[in-house]
């Protein structure tokens, strides 16, 4: 049995404001190592803002996700069916 969109739309809400929230965190910490190490400059902290910079472009990549609309094979056949069918010669 498919889910309703209903049920869809609640859980991609839940992921993105847990995603969103996970986001902020991360760029929080990221400030929060540059801004300290700069006096030290350490390299592994270096190291580790860029890989929380690249975790934060995932977050951003499953974000679009779960914002985004899929349609069918099927929805897409009848828009375009409708559409051919609405179109005035």
């Amino acid at each position: 049995m498919k889910p309703s969109s209903k049920k869809i739309r609640a859980l991609r809400k839940i992921g993105s404001t847990k995603l969103t929230k996970l986001r902020d965190e991360l760029i929080t910490l990221a400030w929060e190592l540059s801004e300290r190490n700069q006096s030290i400059g350490d390299r592994q902290i270096g190291l580790t803002l860029m890989e929380i910079d690249k975790s934060l472009v995932e977050i951003e990549k499953a974000l679009t996700q779960l914002n985004s609309i899929w349609l069918v094979d099927r929805s897409i056949a009848k828009i375009q069916a409708e559409s051919l069918h609405n179109y005035k010669y």
